[in-house]
């Protein structure tokens, strides 16, 4: 069993025997992938995460190196790899201590009964060994590791609380007289050990340590105690002996009550209520996301388990920012209402802003409340009715992040994403009974999809399927497929989530409006900047400017810097107003945006295969962006499904050209990223675009870029069948290169068929056809092929021949990377002949060619044949260096080599 430690030294465990992460940089590297939860995290991510700001200038290969190594150093304990979004660290969170103490905090809070919640808070605590992360240093795990400390000091005052009530009074006394000493002005640590003392027989102390606290108060902030600390003290010079009250009870009688109903329903949202938890502490909290994602039910759900921290009560204001019917309320009316419930006399209250604003300071000077300003419109609703100094806590709610809050006055954002799956299936079991769930467990799944998460939509479901017990979940799964907004209307403005999302369209300025409308046309799961401008044909600061008052309204979300996402309900609401536009206007938008891809596109696929033949391709037109692509995999990795998505809208919109075009523009990356089942029908499409274009070169490219995507996932059929298919066109149209291509695919599926002697013929053909073109690259790389068939043909003498003439023909194109690949093949068939001391010699030169021009799988396949050399002649240590070496590249590209390296290095130690 691997258990893996966080809090104190970082360290992987096994079998009880610990696990050693050797370097400082690896160890920070394992904490960060297991603090993401089985989550994805991009390599860009990450280098931010390790060093911050300042990255070493070979940051990317140093990470991947860190990487290959905590790979190896995991082996058998946990499975690191690499994913379509990011390197993912497969570690069951229960098996992390941070996540373990998340957890076992969160169960004693919702513990019933005090036993159960001691035990669970014991066992949580008891996971720290010392400060977390201990000796690993970078700006993103000081801000975790504060958080955590955070964490746990509310964790202990809380498991406090619960030995207090326990009766155990007397073993708290020293731990909590040490931390009254290092936080002497924490009211809630100082009732705790007045509450103790006095129970422990020491009132005495108990009086001095309150007196102690009070003077210190008054001298430095002129300030009393709180209102509950104030009553304790009270109880113990009555001397009841029955002090119950503890800084986080129950506050005086005359306490303003203004919280609204707790929410009956709320489920889930643990790790968010505990970010909540830690921002109001700090003073100003803003709970933001879009409409209907629940923000009003957590800060409730917050504000009412957390009500007694305020001992002089709690104020609420409804702003109606984005109220479908009223107007925003003006910070004047907020003003008065807030300082009448302060007990005010209306003919006392003044008449501008800033008068009202200084005496509600005033009014909340000293005194304990928390103010719960929901619906917030923007800052400056909200900035005039922020207390001063003093004890007191605000949490708004917002559809925007409030900005301007962050700046002056240190608000702390708590964004909201949709619910988890299991949290939102908990929602629609409250409202309808596992009952009539278990019934329809299909019906439940795709009400579950549609909804995304969402709670306004789980709740508006859940309400008309309970009000409908017996129509079929069925039913309602079918009416949101069908109509996902239209079926998320329960007869009320307020349970209409394409009402709830028009508010926050309605408040917006025209430009914003529009983005938000033809944000609605882009497919993808979010869209980059230069691609907004493009689509809007607008300016790249214009679209900026856009994107940011949408972000603000909540409508879209910065799913990562420069980028911009929405909910998949919000989406939706775009689409059916993009659905509305002049079609002319739409067909021009989409124009534009899938000409931006496609010149990122084509810049991206000269970068990873500068000696493919390029494309025909039309300059930008009016208002199209052009993207600097740097890193083109990185580029292609972000706007994969934006990209896959246009080769659909745009063939179906009569716009073939673009389609066939955007589909060649994937076909390297494909080909080293790998190609998923549904990309395979988006291909099938751009080549049927290709087909009705009639421009016949586009569609023998994409052939053939098809057949090789088709063998990469092994579906040799369908391979064979689209190259073949590709030979007789390029047959048919003279095109002689062409055909040499397509045999030189076709021998790659015989060969991986182990179907050597189709294969060595396919070879043969293309180099006949290269040989007469006076293609040296391609007459080498057919030699080559021809001689590796020939191994596996058991040829080894014939094949040694063919693969010397490969190294001359390449060497005199100057085809290095060829010529590397044919020296890998020489040295090979020299094995297979027993002439080790001759292939060790041709192995390391083919390694030392490869290496040099860095290709990665090549290079880990001559470094595994030169291993076999190396042991064949009774070099262990050789052997060795060379296979695990072999096994760092064939990792690092996720190559199914990988685990029989493992296997046999593991032989060899």
């Amino acid at each position: 069993m691997a258990r893996f430690s966080l809090l104190g030294p970082v360290e992987a465990v096994h079998d009880g025997q610990s696990r050693p992460i050797r370097s400082v940089p690896r160890r920070a590297l394992l904490a960060i992938l297991l603090l993401a939860e089985r989550r994805p995290v991009p390599a860009d991510r990450l280098i931010d995460r390790l060093w911050g700001a300042e990255p070493p200038r070979r940051a990317r290969d140093d990470l991947y190196g860190y990487l290959s190594r905590l790979r190896a150093e995991l082996a058998g304990i946990a499975d690191l790899r690499r994913e379509p979004a990011g390197y993912l660290l497969d570690a069951e969170p229960s098996t992390v201590d941070v996540h373990a103490f998340r957890a076992g905090v969160a169960a004693a809070r919702d513990a019933e009964g005090d036993e159960a919640a001691d035990a669970l808070f014991g066992r949580a605590l008891g996971l720290w060994r010392g400060e977390a992360f201990a000796g690993l240093r970078s700006a993103w795990l000081d801000g975790i590791r504060t958080r955590l400390a955070g964490e746990r000091e509310a964790a202990e005052l809380d498991h406090h609380d619960v030995r207090l009530r326990l009766g155990r009074h007397g073993e708290l006394v020293p731990g909590l007289s040490a931390l009254a000493r290092e936080r002497p002005l924490d009211e809630r640590v100082a009732g705790q050990l007045v509450l103790a003392l006095h129970r422990s027989g020491r009132s005495a102390d108990a009086l001095d340590h309150y007196g102690r606290l009070r003077r210190r108060l008054n001298a430095e902030f002129g300030n009393e105690p709180g209102p509950a600390l104030q009553e304790l003290h009270r109880l113990i010079l009555a001397a009841t002996g029955e002090a119950r009250v503890a800084v986080a009870g129950p506050a005086t009688a005359t306490a303003i009550r203004q919280l609204p109903a707790a929410p009956r329903l709320f489920r889930g949202r643990v790790d968010t209520l505990r970010d909540l938890d830690a921002a109001a502490r700090g003073g100003l909290a803003v709970v933001c996301g879009p409409g209907g994602i629940g923000k009003t039910w957590l800060a409730l759900r917050w504000a009412h388990e957390h009500a007694g921290r305020f001992g002089d009560g709690q104020l609420h204001v409804d702003l109606r920012g984005f109220d479908p019917v009223e107007e925003p309320v003006p910070p004047a009316d907020a003003l008065h209402l807030l300082l009448t419930s302060l007990g005010t006399a209306p003919a006392a209250i003044p008449a501008g802003v800033d008068a009202r604003s200084a005496l509600l300071r005033d009014r909340l000077a000293g005194r304990s409340f928390l103010l719960l300003l929901d619906n917030a419109r923007d800052s400056g609703q909200v900035t005039p009715l922020l207390p001063g100094s003093g004890p007191s806590a605000v949490v708004v709610t917002s559809r925007g992040e409030l900005p301007s809050l962050a700046v002056s006055h240190g608000a702390v954002a708590v964004p909201l994403a949709p619910m988890d799956r299991r949290d939102a299936r908990e929602i629609l079991l409250a409202h309808i009974g596992p009952g009539r769930a278990d019934a329809e467990p299909e019906a439940l799944a795709e009400i579950l999809d549609h909804c995304a998460g969402l709670p306004l939509a789980l709740g508006i479901l859940a309400a008309r399927a309970a009000a409908g017990p017996r129509a079929p979940l069925s039913a309602y799964a079918a009416e949101i497929a069908a109509d996902s907004l239209g079926a998320l209307d329960a007869g009320e403005t307020g349970a209409n989530l394409r009402a709830v999302l028009a508010t926050s369209l309605r408040r917006l300025d025209p430009g914003p409006a529009e983005a938000f409308v033809h944000f609605g046309l882009a497919p993808g799961p979010d869209l980059g900047l230069p691609a907004a401008a493009s689509l809007l044909g607008v300016p790249l600061a214009e679209a900026r400017g856009r994107m940011a008052a949408l972000v603000r309204t909540g409508l879209l979300r910065e799913s990562a810097p420069g980028r911009h996402a929405a909910h998949d309900l919000t989406r939706a609401h775009a689409a059916e107003l993009a659905a509305r536009l002049d079609p002319a206007a739409r067909l021009a938008a989409v124009r534009r945006l899938a000409e931006y891809a496609l010149h990122g596109a084509i810049a991206a696929e000269r970068l990873l295969s500068p000696g493919r033949a390029p494309i025909t391709v039309d300059p930008p037109g009016e208002g199209v962006l052009t993207a600097p692509v740097t890193d083109a995999m990185a580029w292609l990795g972000t706007e994969r499904e934006t990209i896959t998505g246009l080769i659909t809208l745009t063939a179906a919109s009569g716009m073939d050209g673009l389609a066939w075009r955007l589909t060649w523009g994937l076909a390297t990356f494909f080909a080293r990223a790998g190609v998923r089942e549904a990309e395979l029908a988006v291909i099938a499409t751009g080549v049927a675009a290709a087909e009705r274009s009639g421009e016949t070169a586009g569609l023998l490219r994409l052939l053939h870029g098809l057949g090789l995507l088709h063998r990469e996932a092994r579906r040799f059929d369908a391979a064979e069948a689209v190259l073949s298919r590709g030979l007789e066109l390029a047959g048919d149209t003279g095109d002689d290169l062409g055909v040499a291509y397509f045999h030189l695919a076709l021998c790659a599926c015989h060969g991986d068929r182990e179907a050597p002697l189709p294969a060595i013929a396919h070879a043969t053909e293309a180099a006949a056809i290269f040989a007469r073109a006076g293609n040296g690259t391609g007459h080498g790389a057919a030699l080559n092929l021809i001689a590796w068939h020939e191994i596996l043909a058991g040829r080894a003498a014939t094949a040694a021949g063919h693969a010397r003439e490969a190294v001359d023909v390449c060497r005199a194109a100057g085809a290095r990377r060829n010529e590397g690949s044919a020296l890998d093949t020489l040295g090979r068939a020299l094995h297979v002949l027993g002439r080790h001391t001759e292939a060790a010699a041709t192995l390391t030169e083919a390694c030392a060619i490869l290496r040099d021009v860095g290709v990665q799988s090549s290079l880990g396949l001559a470094l595994d044949h030169l291993s076999d050399a190396h042991l064949a002649l009774g070099r262990r240590g050789p052997a060795r260096a060379a296979l695990t070496e072999a096994l760092e590249r064939y990792t690092e590209q996720g190559m199914a080599e990988a685990e029989g390296a493992r296997r046999r290095l593991a032989l060899m130690t």
